[in-house]
């Protein structure tokens, strides 16, 4: 299958061994144990699948501050941008932050919203509400300083209205909502109750989502989540959508061509459609 013009993978991760950089998690892909996916095997997919540049966003495994996703940038700053974990609530956070954002690529942080904060990323509970706590006052105020910078946010649909609440409270920064929201094909609808505050949060022109086919529990091309890509266009428009992969992490649903390649089978998307969401958004936001 052809695909016309550049690929830019806006979701991707790696991770090394524990004897190169101490392992502060073990959240590796569901149904394996200590696995590896090194800033190499990474390169690798890429040239097979004709991947131009990828952002690495920056996994738990190696802790807040993601040392080896920073290494990886300093190694291949002609292919990889990046976004990484910090601690938020952190004494210094405003030196963590402006620390972060001077590398080059390195274009922001990800926030873990349906998660407890204290645990790492190993904790999940969708009445977690610690993105909106004045505590992160200092944080904000730090990360506003920078041009364009961007928060990504692992979320569930309940966590919309809160969600809502930060974008709007913080318009210089670009929010980026991880893998269509996080729908559970069967239990959120595209149009229903839960779901269709997407629409209140498209309202603002720096909230962007990522296109992925992670909620899918149907093999290719996916059919489960066809109706929230389609919904999500119709309220956000492909200027305000990117493409990612999520690779490696669903290795055993399926495989990287098929993450990239299932947007053509969306018969509503336009050619110009798929280059906005291959690399056309993508790039609009870089400072």
């Amino acid at each position: 299958m052809f695909m016309s013009g550049r690929v830019i993978d806006s979701h991707e991760h790696a991770w090394t061994f524990p004897n190169e950089y101490d392992w502060k998690s073990e959240n590796t892909p569901p149904g394996v144990s200590m696995m590896v996916y090194t800033v190499e095997d990474v390169l690798a997919d890429m040239e097979e699948h004709g991947i131009d540049q990828t952002t690495l966003v920056a996994t738990p495994i190696h802790g807040r501050g993601s040392p080896y996703t920073r290494e990886c940038l300093r190694e291949y700053p002609e292919k990889f941008y990046g976004i990484i974990l910090l601690d938020y609530f952190a004494d210094d956070i405003e030196e963590r932050v402006h620390d972060a954002l001077e590398q080059q690529n390195l274009l922001g942080v990800r926030f873990g919203a349906f998660l407890e904060y204290d645990s790492l990323w190993e904790v999940p509970n969708e009445e977690a509400n610690w993105i909106t706590d004045d505590g992160l006052a200092d944080f904000w105020e730090a990360l506003e300083t920078h041009d364009s910078p961007q928060v990504q946010i692992l979320l569930h649909p309940e966590q919309f209205d809160q969600v809502e609440e930060v974008i709007a409270d913080h318009p210089e920064v670009t929010f980026v909502l991880d893998h269509l929201g996080w729908p559970t094909p069967g239990e959120h609808r595209a149009r229903g109750a839960r779901y269709i505050k997407l629409a209140d949060i498209s309202e603002h022109s720096n909230a962007h989502v990522k296109v992925s086919h992670t909620p899918s529990i149907d093999p290719y091309p996916f059919h489960d989540i066809h109706e929230y890509v389609r919904y999500l266009v119709e309220q956000f428009g492909t200027d305000r959508l990117v493409w990612g992969s999520d690779y490696v992490y669903h290795f055993k649903e399926t495989t990287y061509w098929e993450s990239l390649h299932f947007l053509d089978e969306l018969s509503f998307l336009s050619e110009t459609d798929r280059r906005r969401l291959r690399y056309r958004t993508f790039e609009s936001l870089l400072p």
